[in-house]
């Protein structure tokens, strides 16, 4: 008994030995060949005075937020399809989302090697050993920082008001102070949106350190965007894939919803072409809500930049085979089935676009004050920064098929542009048609407007977009102020907005319906659809917008 006791103590020994061996070659590996990257606890003032715990709190949420972001980017495990899809029952189904339920996986090509600061923990922490008197653990802590510092992430969140603010600092081991990386968020509602918004900023410094190149793809704005469209697609599907078909909830939808409007309004503003993983989140959002024409022509500009990546592939197979189609149904109004397609002659409420730039909808027929014999047509600058005196407009858009030359309808001939410092009251460009070009006043689908109309609250209205098509709903609003981001780093405010929403609180628009047509019950022009939210659309008055460029509305 006593020799079994002796080789048990033994072998324990040698564990214990093996273990203590294995930690300091695995400490000295990472002394000579790993470089920390930590996050420190953040400063932390509310309404003037600190609070050390709600700063280590903050520090917390935005490690789970960069965790988060790191799971998403990496399309690692929880991201990849499983189980079989979820179909809603007949009668169940509900128009503009996906009838199968279950999406497909995102996985970005992006940050696959991506190292996130990790909440500082000093080496044997918590633990002594003492010989002769001398903590060796205490001082192998205090060696490591000396001899280790990590690169850290050192942060401060003021709280005044219910409103968070943080300042984040970037300081890395014997690099000049003068070169630091700082970045500030301010104005955010709560905790848990500063906590994401700083966590995106960390992880665009860290990817602009994997490639210094990667500003000129995504701005550290418009990887913000990018990321929450992830986000809100990925709480969509994780639901979809928790719950049973009966327990859909609005805030699904919603998130579904977001998701596309974020990636969408990106796309629209080409940032696609520039990082091209935003083309397949557009594909799959579009795919998840039933829209497969879209999420066709976001596939083949996808192709166009990655023809051999199999996940566009495998989306193709959920696609839908499209219709068959004639020469006269592509080039020809009669048959037209959607604002998307070609028509001759051209009228409001259909798709319009640059080869340069982005598309929307034609909103009217104007004429020059001084001069009726000069006519144009009227578009919101949905055509991006690019928008110039002399730039062709393609019918359809580019995003539907169209293209240079042989689409070209007009050139633009005058614009107003929203000033992003002031206030503004409209915005609008005109084109002049091309003289072979036949155009017609009466909208699609609704016919010749009634003339000009001014909205009230409660007023039932419609509009006919190129992405919506025809869509009911109701003034809430009107004579407001609302502040617009006209890209992703400049904002106007504008006055004697109009606000309108769909039955059930949503947005009456949707991306791709800028410049269209709003009416009223009785088919007068109130506005032409300028913006949307999550929540809402807001237009512009069209009496301020022929004021403004001088023109009147034509009706036939």
């Amino acid at each position: 008994m006593q020799i079994i006791t002796y080789y048990l103590l033994k072998t324990a020994l040698s564990a214990m030995l093996v273990f203590v061996a294995a930690f300091a070659l695995r400490e000295l590996y990472r002394l000579w060949f790993i470089q920390r990257i930590t996050l420190a606890p953040f400063a932390y003032q509310k309404d003037g005075a600190d609070n050390e715990a709600s700063g280590k709190a903050f520090s917390q949420r935005v490690y789970q937020e960069l965790r988060a972001l790191q799971k998403l980017l990496r399309g690692g495990p929880g991201e990849t399809s499983s189980g079989p899809a979820i179909s809603l029952e007949a009668g169940q189904r509900t128009s503009g989302y996906a009838t199968t339920l279950e999406p497909p996986p995102v996985t970005p090509a992006l940050g696959k090697n991506l190292q996130i600061p990790e909440i500082p923990k000093l080496p044997l922490s918590g633990i002594e050993m003492k010989v002769q008197g001398v903590d060796f653990a205490s001082l192998f802590r205090n060696l490591s920082q000396w001899a280790d510092p990590p690169d850290e992430f050192v942060g401060s969140v003021t709280e005044q008001n219910n409103t968070f603010s943080t300042l984040v600092e970037w300081r890395r081991a014997g690099r000049d102070p003068e070169t630091r990386s700082r970045f500030a968020a301010n104005g955010h509602p709560n905790p848990d949106e500063a906590a994401f918004v700083t966590a995106c900023n960390i992880i665009y410094l860290l990817l602009l350190d994997q490639d210094s190149e990667f500003e000129k793809k995504l701005s550290r704005t418009e990887f913000e965007i990018f990321a929450r469209s992830l986000r809100q697609y990925s709480a969509y599907r994780s639901a979809i894939l928790e719950m049973r078909p009966k327990e859909t909830t609005d805030k699904v939808r919603l998130s579904l919803d977001e998701a596309d409007r974020l990636s969408s309004g990106l796309i629209e503003r080409k940032v696609g072409d520039r990082y091209h993983p935003i083309l397949m989140l557009g594909a799959i959002t579009a795919i998840a809500k039933n829209d497969y024409p879209r999420a066709r022509g976001h596939l083949k500009a996808y192709r166009q930049v990655e023809p051999n990546d199999p996940k566009a592939g495998e989306l193709e197979k959920l696609l839908p085979t499209p219709p068959a189609e004639t020469t006269a149904a592509i080039h020809h109004t009669d048959g037209a089935e959607s604002p998307r397609q070609k028509f001759r002659p051209v009228r409001p409420g259909i798709s319009a676009g640059s080869s340069e730039t982005g598309g929307g909808t034609i909103c009217c027929v104007v004429q020059d004050r001084k001069d009726p014999t000069k006519r144009y047509l009227l578009t919101a600058d949905v055509f991006g920064d690019k928008t110039t005196v002399g730039l062709a407009i393609i019918q359809p858009s580019p995003l539907d098929g169209g293209a240079a030359p042989t689409d070209q309808i007009a050139q633009v001939a005058r614009i107003l542009l929203p000033k992003s410092g002031g206030e503004n009251q409209a915005a609008g460009c005109l084109s002049v048609v091309s003289p072979d070009v036949k155009y017609d006043p009466a909208c699609y689908s609704i016919g010749a407007f009634a003339g000009k109309g001014i909205a009230a609250p409660g007023d039932h209205v419609t509009l006919i977009g190129r992405t919506s098509g025809v869509v009911h709903g109701r003034v809430v609003v009107v004579n407001t102020t609302s502040r617009i981001g006209l890209d992703a780093d400049r904002f106007a405010t504008f006055s004697g907005m109009i606000i309108c929403q769909r039955e059930g609180g949503e947005p009456l628009s949707k991306a791709g319906d800028g410049g269209a047509p709003v009416v009223n019950e009785r088919n007068e022009l109130i506005g032409m659809c300028f913006a949307s939210s999550i929540k809402e659309t807001i237009l512009i008055p069209i009496q301020a917008i022929l004021d403004a460029l001088e023109v009147e509305l034509v009706t036939k």
